[in-house]
């Protein structure tokens, strides 16, 4: 086992959410390959009903901590995946879970190399190849095939390249139908899209200001919810700025008077975002500082638009 600390991880392609990571000190197991590029990983308590090694992992909150599941067939679940479990699965414990970079991980039948993967409908916790290379036109996509693969008794292990998911939502309406973002595309799906990070205060409390990572998006769409959890209970505000084409200050703050907030919890689904500035324009660059805390020493955060 190796240890590893990453420091920073930037996507911009229309599949993938863009994710910074401050401080991530995660054991790195020996199925994941890292090549010459960088992995991302989350380190999460296995829930009773636990993980599964290679397969899909979902986060649920039990006795206000949030823990790691393996993901079923049901609906809901094809749109609550983060990763894909590469060390540490089973009911007790910790679980490794791969969010960015390749490691083996099940598919539900033959694969394609190249071709994009999205949550299984049949085989819990797999993917299933798309049949193509390009976005998904609905699902979560996360994946993309590293191998070809036949697969004659599914599931099957395949080399995979992991990406942090986006929701894809298909277009309401055919030809002439609205798209859900207010305009007329006949029918063209809508995409979710994530602005995320994580603080980590290396166990001691987080420290207030700017965190110093900044993060650009390359798709235009309307802040609809964010979400903030903590390793465990305490209390924290986080303001959000954004600015068009350079480096955000406080001066360009987003959040208005309602920052993103753990009030002496471990979870906030769904906040308040009273007086934001929700329009979000490509090459918006994101950035976030901590303007009061308790306690907290790492959080994850997520803001998300469509």
């Amino acid at each position: 086992m190796k240890r590893l600390l990453f420091i920073f991880c930037l996507l911009t392609s229309p599949l993938l959410s863009q994710t910074a990571m401050i401080r991530a000190d995660v054991a790195i197991p020996g199925n994941l390959d890292l090549g010459s590029s960088k992995s991302l990983v989350v380190e999460l308590p296995n829930s009773a009903t636990g993980t599964t090694a290679n397969r899909l992992a979902k986060r649920v909150v039990n006795g206000g901590v949030v823990q790691a599941q393996v993901l079923t067939t049901s609906a809901a679940d094809q749109a609550a995946a983060f990763g894909c479990t590469v060390s540490g699965a089973g009911a007790s414990g910790n679980a490794v879970i791969l969010v960015l970079g390749v490691a083996n991980c099940v598919w539900d039948g033959a694969t394609t190399a190249g071709h994009a993967g999205v949550p299984s409908s049949t085989i819990a916790g797999a993917l299933h190849d798309t049949g193509s290379d390009s976005a998904p036109a609905s699902g979560q996509g996360m994946a993309y095939a590293q191998a070809t693969d036949a697969c004659g008794s599914p599931p099957c292990s395949v080399s995979t390249w992991m990406m942090p998911p986006d929701l894809i939502a298909p277009g309401s309406g055919g030809a002439g139908g609205n798209n859900g973002n207010g305009n007329s595309n006949s029918g063209a799906k809508q995409q979710q899209h994530s602005v995320s990070f994580v603080i980590d205060g290396n166990g001691s409390t987080i420290a207030t200001g700017d965190i110093g990572v900044y993060i650009p998006v390359a798709s235009p769409g309307t802040i609809n919810r964010w979400d903030l959890s903590g390793d465990s209970a305490c209390s924290i505000t986080i303001d959000v700025w954004a600015r068009s084409a350079a480096i955000p200050t406080g001066s360009q703050k987003i959040s208005a008077s309602a920052p993103m907030t753990l009030s002496s919890a471990q979870l906030a689904q769904n906040g308040s975002r009273s007086g934001w500035t929700n329009a979000v324009s490509s090459g918006y660059v994101f950035g976030f500082s901590v303007a009061t805390v308790t306690a907290c020493t790492r959080v994850t955060g997520v803001v998300w638009y469509q």
